[in-house]
């Protein structure tokens, strides 16, 4: 799982398996619409998360 910070925001990704989880307020109350986005949205992810220092790798 890789850490990303956005603003006050943490977001893990596994790009292994395309696992998304998050600590922002629509993530937390509606995991389940967030299903599957990084497969059907990887491009956006890719650009996304290139521009954001990586906090962490584990």
């Amino acid at each position: 799982m890789y850490q990303y910070r956005d603003g006050r925001w943490t977001e893990w990704i596994c790009w292994r398996c395309g696992h998304y989880s998050s600590n922002t307020p629509a993530f937390v109350a509606q995991p389940h619409l967030y299903r599957d986005i990084v497969r059907k949205n990887g491009s956006f992810f890719m650009k996304k998360y290139a521009r954001y220092k990586l906090v962490s790798h584990s």
